[in-house]
This record gives C-alpha cells, structure tokens and sequence, in this order.
C-alpha cells in the first residue's frame, strides 16, 4: 500500500511539471512571425542600434532589441550591462553612468548612434511600422544590476524601468505590438498586477516544463525559449503551450535552414538573424 501512495505521489508530480494540472485553454493559431535579432538580424553593422532597427523593420515582421536603463531612468538599446571606457573614462555600469555620459561615449568612441534611446525606436515604429512587432528584452546581470541581496533596491530599479516602459507604450500606443520579454519574474509580475494587457514572455533557458508551468502560474501570456542543441525545440513543445493558452518566442535561428525548419512547427514567433 505504502508503494502505490508513493508511486501516485510521482505521478501527480510528473504531471505538474508539464503543465498537466492546469486547464486546456486553446488558442487561435496565427502565422509564425520573425523578428530580427538585436534589431536587425546578421545587419550589416553593430547590433541593438538605430540603424540595425530600421532594418529589421525593413525586412522582418519586427524586431528583438535588448535594453538597459541610465542613471537618469532613461532606457537604451544594449546588450550588455556593462558600456565600455573611451578616453579618461574607465567605463561602468549602466545604471551608474547618466544619459550625457553615454551621449560623449559616442561621441569620443566615433560612433554614430552608437547608444540609442528605446523613445526613439518607438517613435520609429509608430511613424513607419505600427502593425509590426517589437519584443523587449530586459536584462538582469548581477555585476551590474541591484543586487540579488538588496531587495528594495532590486525593486526600486526594476518599477522605474517598468513605469519607463508602460508610460511610452501607452503614449505611442503600441502596447498590442510590444512583447515584455525577461528572465526575472519579479519584473514581468508588474506588467501583470496592472490588469492591462500587456504581453509577458518568461525567458527559458534550459528546463521547458519548469519554465511553462511557471509562465501558467503567473498569468504570463507566454515564454521566449533558446533553442540551441541541447535544448531543442519540438512541435510537441508548440503543441503543448499553444493547448494551455501560451504564445512562444524561440531563439535564436542562424540560417534560412534553420528558420525554415523551426516555422513548420509553427511557433508564435523566431527571434532570427535571417529574415528568409
């Protein structure tokens, strides 16, 4: 008796998992849109700029850029925490450097829009492109970020970025069209306690159960899943999150191969560096 209590106590575990517990809830399938990676995908130039943006927009059904956020509560397009010295200058943190310093970083680097404004992107796409699709990507880097041991001031630095994004995208009217993509529940939580309609991605690295029982207990609308080769995703993986009410990201594709490949399972978007 004692082995059937524990072979049931598995079972309803395993099932939890995978997102068994929770109601099917199925969605209308649409076609599979590709954004462009960093902006522009393999653009000919440097990446998450306002350039690389224009092309994306060119020739994508949108694009992926990542963000940073200023001492000044500004948000710029970066990849990485860190921006790098020139000149005198060492270099530092994004949250620690103003919006003039990362203003004469470009200008003493050479440069042109080296740094751009995630203002001016939007403003961008509200002109030329409002029916495409942007996806946000917020970073956490821990050498950069508040620290995982000081709460208050991971809070306090993660509302001012969400109040930052909320507030263009309501000015510019663009919150249908903006994926909120992040790894950090405790920001994507913000989006979902305003009761709007908001588009939240829960970023997965490695476990797609874990992450996809997770996105359902939040209330996001989906994941953005890396697909690499030890991670590779299936049409079952589309299946199952499309059955349960979730959209998916998945990232990155290297080549038209690749991308073709990853269509036929229909996911809901491919953060591509190939547009075809």
């Amino acid at each position: 008796m004692r082995w059937i209590f524990i072979f049931i106590i598995i079972i309803v575990i395993a099932a939890c998992k995978k997102g068994d517990t929770f109601p099917d809830v199925p969605i209308d399938i649409e076609d599979t849109r590709v954004l462009g990676h960093r902006g522009g995908g393999f653009y000919d130039g440097l990446p998450n700029t306002f350039e690389a943006a224009v092309f994306g927009f060119e020739h994508f059904d949108g694009i992926e850029v990542d963000i940073q956020m200023s001492s000044n509560n500004t948000i710029w397009a970066s990849h990485d925490a860190y921006i790098d010295g020139c000149g005198l200058w060492a270099g530092g943190c994004f949250n620690n450097v103003s919006d003039n310093e990362i203003l004469r970083i470009d200008t003493c680097s050479g440069f042109t829009h080296k740094y751009v404004r995630l203002d001016d992107i939007l403003v961008y796409m509200q002109k030329n492109y409002p029916d495409k699709y942007i996806s946000l990507d917020v970073k956490f880097f821990d050498g950069c970020s508040p620290s995982l041991f000081d709460i208050n001031a991971m809070y306090n630095y993660y509302h001012a970025e969400f109040l930052q994004i909320t507030a263009m995208l309501q000015k510019y009217d663009l919150a249908d069209h903006t994926l909120i993509e992040s790894e950090i529940t405790q920001f994507l939580d913000l989006f979902v306690e305003t009761n709007q309609d908001y588009h939240e991605y829960l970023s997965i690295f490695d476990d797609f159960d874990k992450g996809t029982v997770t996105a359902l207990q939040k209330k996001y609308d989906g994941i953005s899943y890396k697909n690499d080769f030890t991670n590779s995703i299936t049409a079952d993986h589309i299946n199952l999150v499309h059955q349960k009410g979730l959209r998916i990201q998945v990232w990155t594709t290297m080549d038209s191969t690749q991308l073709a490949d990853i269509k036929k399972i229909n996911p809901d978007y491919i953060q591509s560096e190939v547009y075809k």
